[in-house]
Parts: C-alpha cells; structure tokens; sequence
C-alpha cells in the first residue's frame, strides 16, 4: 500500500465539513477510508458539533442503515475461533 499524502485542499475540505457531516460522507468524497479521515481530524483538532451528535445523521440512534451500515463484524486475532456478528 502506498501512502497517500493530505493536500490543503482535502484539510480544508475537511475542516470545512467535519463538525456537520457525517465522517463516512466525507471519506466518500475524498476516496479516503473512515479511519484516515478521522485520524485526520483528530490531528487538526476538529471536533463534532453538539447539534450533529444529537442528529440522526451522527448514526448515534442506533439507526446505521441510512448510512448502508447494518451489520458489524468483530474478527478475532484466532482465526480458529468462530466470527461474532452483531446486527444492528
């Protein structure tokens, strides 16, 4: 994998609209995965906004199929050992 470097234009994308919009929204836009852009926004100390966390958008009303998310995966480091599913 190769690494790929933050422009100006993506940091300023992303202190635009992170503390409103949803990460995963973000990271689609970017072609960056989840991690990386909240990584990202940790580094530039940006934070969600009180209103957005109370949103439904924030996917904190335990409602992650607006977002395509309706399953979670938890692999452990054993592969021997079953998968534990969660559906949400």
């Amino acid at each position: 994998m190769t690494r790929k470097f933050w422009t100006k234009e993506e940091d300023n994308l992303v202190i635009e609209k992170f503390p409103h919009v949803n990460t995963i929204e973000i990271a689609k836009v970017l072609n960056r995965s989840y991690g990386s852009v909240a990584r990202r926004a940790n580094f530039l100390q940006l934070k969600k906004t009180d209103e957005f966390m109370k949103s439904d958008l924030s996917g904190r009303n335990n409602n992650l199929s607006n977002l395509g998310i309706n399953r979670i995966v938890c692999k452990r480091r054993n592969n021997n050992k079953k998968r534990r599913v969660f559906n949400r």
